[in-house]
């Protein structure tokens, strides 16, 4: 299916990959998935061609350096089908009907399609979950049956699958592709770092907090900032509030900010930013308390250790992997714990470190597997 390309050394065949997930909604965790595949299908496939189904298409074109088209354009998305050598469907949290009905047969439509156009499709480090709906698993169950890879980035997802009846030796688990994500070059975050007015050289240890809209946000509002005050003057601590997805936390972070007495301590990112500055930000870190999956993840990437506050199922199964509990959960998460925790974290803040850093280093090579997998089947190499 694959086209070619000339040079003046002949001709090159060009792979041609189509990535579809959710993307081009300026949700920092998502698009630094999509960042780290990109980046490690043009360092494994130097020919790819990368085709994304973007929420905006123009915007990812110039972020990335790769085509795209918008997600609910399914002529040019047969189109693209037809030339491809492979379908990436995530990573992420595509396949779970909590945010809505409609996630599960979208994603699962363009799977459906590859298959019936002989396309050869991976599920890549998908977390998978939660199913509530019967005909979510039933689809989940009949569309995923036979593709060419089913990768999960954690062991409850793969016992979610098994479940709904997908075979166990179907599944390969992974890692989320963003523990091999690449931070911003050291002088942009210098930049940005002078223009939010965080000194970073003063002494004292740095806190990230990342929070999102949810239900019950007044409660778990009011006791982070609890927790942040009386940790500023326990511990002399710096706070830096951090949107991952700027149009949805930013009015979170901001009553988070108001309600707290200590705000001469805390910076709240006031821009918009892309991922890999994110993660430079993150490297800046002693701790990172974090709803958003990708705060924790991009922490422990910058060796900064996390303390998770659950929303969601993918938030407990992450601390998991690295021997770590959610500090709470939205609805019962209290100020005296997180404090409780971030003091215990600040006395062993070296050994921490060294636990995290080797753990990381596992799930960066686990997550690089699905780089691999996929660069094996887009060049037809790979045997199952």
């Amino acid at each position: 299916m694959s086209g070619a390309a000339c040079s003046a050394y002949g001709v090159i065949k060009l792979t041609r990959v189509l990535l579809s997930g959710y993307y081009g909604f300026n949700n920092a965790g998502d698009e630094a998935i999509l960042c780290s595949i990109i980046d490690g299908l043009k360092q494994t496939i130097p020919s790819v061609d990368i085709i994304v189904l973007s929420g905006n298409p123009a915007e990812t074109r110039q972020l990335y350096g790769v085509r795209a088209i918008s997600r609910v354009n399914y002529p040019r998305l047969i189109i693209e089908l037809s030339r491809a050598d492979l379908l990436i469907s995530g990573g992420g949290s595509l396949l779970q009907d909590v945010t809505g009905s409609l996630s599960i047969p979208y994603y699962l439509s363009i799977v459906a399609v590859a298959k019936l156009m002989k396309v050869p499709v991976m599920v890549f480090s998908q977390g998978v979950g939660p199913v509530q709906r019967s005909f979510s698993a039933t689809l989940i169950r009949r569309i995923l049956s036979g593709v060419q890879s089913l990768t999960v980035r954690d062991r409850q997802s793969a016992q979610l699958l098994t479940e709904i009846g997908l075979p166990e030796d179907s599944i390969k688990l992974t890692a989320d592709p963003v523990f091999f994500l690449q931070s911003a070059p050291r002088q942009r975050i210098r930049e940005i770092l002078i223009n939010e007015r965080i000194p970073f050289n003063e002494n004292g240890p740095w806190i990230g907090v990342s929070a999102r809209p949810w239900f019950n946000h007044e409660h778990y509002i009011e006791q982070i900032s609890r927790a942040l005050d009386r940790v500023i003057q326990q511990h002399a601590a710096h706070i830096v509030l951090l949107p991952f997805e700027h149009s949805r936390d930013y009015e979170v972070l901001l009553k988070i900010y108001d309600n707290m007495a200590e705000c001469q301590h805390v910076y709240l990112l006031q821009r918009e930013y892309q991922a890999a500055e994110l993660l430079g930000i993150c490297h800046q870190l002693d701790i990172m308390l974090g709803m958003r999956l990708h705060s924790l993840i991009f922490a422990l990437r910058e060796g900064a250790i996390p303390i998770g506050i659950s929303y969601d199922p993918k938030i407990d199964s992450l601390l998991t992997l690295v021997s770590r509990k959610a500090v709470g959960s939205t609805a019962d998460v209290k100020a005296e714990d997180i404090i409780k925790d971030i003091s215990e974290i600040l006395e062993t803040i070296d050994s921490q470190r060294k636990m995290v850093a080797e753990q990381t280093a596992r799930l960066e090579q686990e997550a690089w597997e699905a780089i691999k997998i996929a660069t094996n089947i887009a060049l037809g190499e790979y045997d199952g």
